[in-house]
């Protein structure tokens, strides 16, 4: 991915786009955590499960995933890491694998 394209720190309007996608990312999925499973109802129920933690690093902004491990799938090899917004409106998320590679999805 080319963080050039990755917004380096978000409006208030950026805040509500990017929030709009995760809950519609996640509510009503079960997600698997190394705490157990939640089944996400809400904005609020899936920040207070996953700790989101705004941060702008200079390289691009994120909220990350601070509470607890969420994975992508029962074999739990990749886990969601950060939440992202590109210059273009699109919001991601960025997984990672046990030894820290990459992928990303469009959410």
């Amino acid at each position: 991915m080319n963080t050039q394209a990755i917004k380096k720190s978000w409006t208030p309007e950026d805040f509500k786009t990017v929030e709009k996608a995760i809950l519609k990312h996640f509510k009503g999925r079960t997600i698997d955590t190394h705490h157990g499973p939640h089944t996400i109802t809400s904005y609020k129920h899936f920040d207070s499960v996953a700790g989101l933690a705004y941060t702008s690093t200079g390289i691009y902004a994120v909220y990350g995933v601070c509470n607890t491990a969420i994975y992508l799938d029962v074999k739990r090899k990749y886990k969601y890491e950060f939440f992202i917004m590109d210059e273009a409106g699109r919001v991601l998320a960025e997984l990672w694998d046990n030894e820290e590679n990459a992928i990303f999805i469009k959410l």
